[in-house]
């Protein structure tokens, strides 16, 4: 079939021309139709539908394409338009998106809070700490997760309004992970598992294996002899084999009673142990070594650091230490000084006035005295009036002191003088001591049992509180009292110029023996009597006292004097 070419020359003329329908002929010539078509000023289709302006083939899209609705985008912009005007819509309100979510987190994690803290999450709540997801709550610790507290949970209720009860979190320093409420300070706990406790420490309850124990560490196990898990802990390679026992390598930790094993304690030092030369004593033997001279220096060092290491004892090896001044302690911490009895001598070497070979002076701790042979040395060093052990308080109701087991003798004053002005209330205790050879014996002390005092010049026991199975001899007054409410019972006044010397008020004197030489009237003269009240004494009860040779002498008023033996 023939169809109508356009067909055009080299000088761009054309022409209108017949010829078949064929590819070879159609490629020298153009069909005459689609050359109308290219020339028509609107879209031509056959069946006139479109009547447009006909567009150039570079023609811009929205043209071809034509108003389009789109729906309605986040941010301002139209909703109906050509392609290039929704398109810039959108990506208006793309950017108006991105810089909504960039201000929400510069003000919400980028932040620190006023306290220095962290906030991350809708609702979350950090002062100085840091809140990671909605509704974290914390102080200066850390929540992580939904919910999440660090926190002490309370309940108020409104007083002024209809009673609603308010749940409050009140944040504490630990950490929360997990959704749940941490309320234990300084602690981790993940859900509602703690991890870890204000020690540090692994919960016990955490430290579980099949057994009821715990092993950790290459080769670690809890196990019998039948490789039976057990309840035990095992920290390290090795094997724990005894149950509710704490086990670090090989080394046993915990005992099976909850106390460390005894070869696992560190020996402490009993005593800091001095010697002396003079003896024989070498520093392979004691901590400190005296040489015969000045050994209150030595003496000194020990005690001091006796004090400072917490072990308060002092032992000194037999032996004779010359003294060039007095030891003191009491006023800083307990402390004990004692010796090996009658083979340790303190000597005086020195002179002194009202000092003690011990001072004791603001006596504010407990204190014990034992077993020490204290010599005033008098012969030589008589300057003053001296004391073997000098006690004195600083006005203070603290402190106590014990003197016990102690041989005291030539001293030109007390061998114990006590003073407190709060005597009566110090627990000074004064047990068992020979005291002889003084001019006095024992001045105060509140209990004062089972001394033997013998050939002190003037008074052997003066002004004590409570007086009970001692022995005294050889003393121009036995016992001389002048306190309040004394108690003198079952002592033995012996060869004394006078046994016992009252001026004392609501006193007790049972039970005591007061005689001189057989015991008859002639070995008394007029002055020399068993008891004496005197004028000022009142209201004392003298009762079951053995007076052998002579009869109470009574004055004062108010005293009871019956069932004694005379």
């Amino acid at each position: 079939m023939a169809k109508d070419y356009i067909w055009v020359d080299q000088g761009g003329r054309e022409y209108q021309v017949s010829g078949p329908a064929s590819a070879s002929f159609e490629a020298g010539y153009t069909d005459k139709r689609i050359k109308e078509h290219r020339r028509a000023e609107v879209l031509d289709h056959a069946d006139g539908s479109v009547t447009e302006e006909k567009l150039k083939n570079n023609a811009v899209t929205d043209k071809k394409i034509g108003e389009r609705t789109i729906g309605k985008p986040d941010g301002e912009g139209t909703t109906t338009g050509t392609l290039t005007s929704l398109l810039n819509t959108i990506t208006a309100a793309m950017k108006t998106h991105v810089s909504n979510n960039k201000a929400a987190l510069r003000g919400k994690a980028d932040k620190k809070t006023a306290g220095g803290g962290f906030e991350g999450g809708e609702g979350a709540s950090a002062e100085s700490g840091g809140a990671v997801g909605a509704g974290a709550v914390t102080n200066n610790g850390f929540a992580g997760g939904e919910n999440a507290k660090t926190a002490i949970v309370y309940e108020s209720v409104d007083a002024f309004g209809g009673g609603v009860v308010t749940t409050i979190a009140q944040g504490i320093d630990a950490i929360q992970l997990g959704t749940g409420t941490n309320s234990n300070e300084k602690t981790l706990q993940i859900y509602d598992h703690q991890l870890l406790d204000a020690k540090g420490h692994i919960p016990v309850g955490r430290l579980q294996n099949a057994g009821g124990g715990f092993a950790a560490g290459e080769g670690a196990e809890t196990v019998d002899y039948n490789k039976r898990m057990i309840d035990a802990i095992q920290l390290g390679a090795g094997t724990n084999d005894t149950p509710k026992t704490l086990q670090v390598y090989d080394y046993q930790l915990l005992n099976a009673s909850g106390k460390i094993p005894e070869d696992r304690l560190p020996k402490k030092k009993m005593a800091i142990i001095v010697g002396t030369s003079t003896e024989g004593h070498t520093l392979d033997m004691c901590d400190y070594l005296c040489s015969g001279s000045y050994d209150n220096i030595a003496i000194g060092n020990a005690i001091t650091r006796a004090r400072t290491t917490g072990v308060n004892k002092v032992f000194l090896l037999p032996g004779t230490y010359k003294l060039n001044s007095y030891l003191s302690f009491g006023s800083s911490c307990d402390m004990t000084l004692c010796g090996s009895g009658h083979a340790t001598v303190l000597e005086r070497n020195w002179s002194g006035t009202a000092q003690g070979v011990i001072e004791c002076i603001n006596l504010k701790n407990h204190i014990i005295i034992e077993n020490l042979c204290i010599d005033g040395n008098r012969d030589i060093y008589n300057t003053g009036k001296s004391h073997g052990i000098h006690l004195k308080d600083g006005g203070e109701y603290t402190g106590s002191a014990v003197i016990r087991n102690c041989e005291i003798y030539n001293n030109t004053d007390y061998g114990i003088y006590c003073f407190s002005s709060y005597w009566g209330k110090r627990e000074i205790t004064i047990e068992s001591n020979y005291i002889h050879d003084n001019d006095n014996g024992i001045l105060q002390g509140d209990i004062v049992i089972n001394n033997v005092l013998e050939n002190n010049t003037k008074y052997g026991f003066s002004r004590s509180k409570y007086v009970c199975g001692n022995t005294c001899t050889g003393s121009q007054y036995g016992m001389w009292n002048n306190i309040i409410k004394p108690i003198i019972i079952g002592n033995k006044l012996i060869d004394n110029e006078v046994g016992i010397n009252v001026n004392s008020i609501n006193g007790i004197m049972c039970g005591n023996i007061i005689y001189r030489g057989s015991g008859t009237a002639n070995d008394y003269t007029t002055a020399q009597k068993t008891i004496e009240l005197m004028g000022n004494s009142k209201n004392n009860i003298v009762t079951g006292n053995q007076c052998c040779g002579k009869d109470i002498t009574v004055a004062g008023e108010g005293n009871v004097v019956s069932d004694n033996i005379v």
